[in-house]
Formats: structure tokens, sequence, C-alpha cells
């Protein structure tokens, strides 16, 4: 990448930032997210809750809890949840136009 010749250039450079792959990966399925956050960033950990075997069900009935298995923990810096929470709006939207049957 050139070095810019100014400050004033440097300030009015704009990227694409363009994900990518060297190996795909397999997707991580979750059924439920926590969210967490202190002053500094949000924690998002998704989980994967599977169908109850017998000795789970007795469990759960007696604790009324339910393990949520942790599939992955990611943490976001706090100036960037709005910008998150606008494209997940967006892409919903967008969800919603081309799937849901109204």
């Amino acid at each position: 990448m050139p070095k810019p010749k100014n400050e004033k250039e440097a300030k009015e450079l704009t990227v694409a930032v363009v994900p990518y792959e060297k190996e795909p990966k397999d997707r991580i399925y979750s059924n439920f997210a926590v969210i967490r956050h202190n002053p500094y960033d949000f924690s998002l950990e998704f989980c994967e809750i599977l169908p109850p075997t017998p000795e789970q069900d007795k469990e759960i009935r007696t604790t009324k809890k339910i393990r949520a298995h942790i599939k992955a923990k990611i943490a976001f810096p706090a100036k960037l949840i709005p910008s998150l929470i606008q494209a997940l709006a967006d892409n919903y939207s967008k969800y919603e136009k081309k799937f849901e049957k109204k």
C-alpha cells in the first residue's frame, strides 16, 4: 500500500474490508446466544442446545436449568456495536423481503 503524501490524504483514505479464508472453515451452528458487556467491549457466547438425554431431562426438571454448550466466544469493541446492530437490521430486513411470505 503506497504511503500517503500528506496528513490530509491519509485522513481521506477509504478502503473496503473483504473477508477471505485461505482454507474454508466449517460453519458453527448456534440456537442460543448470551450477550455480556463491560465498559470496553461486548462479549457474545454462541451456544447450541440439543434435545436432552433422559438423564439430562431429570436434571432439568430438578434444577430448572438447561446446559447450553458454548461453541464460540467473540468480543467486540463497544464502538463497533452500533454498526453491528445496523448491519444485522439491514440483513434481517433483506431476509424478510426474500423469504417471509406475508
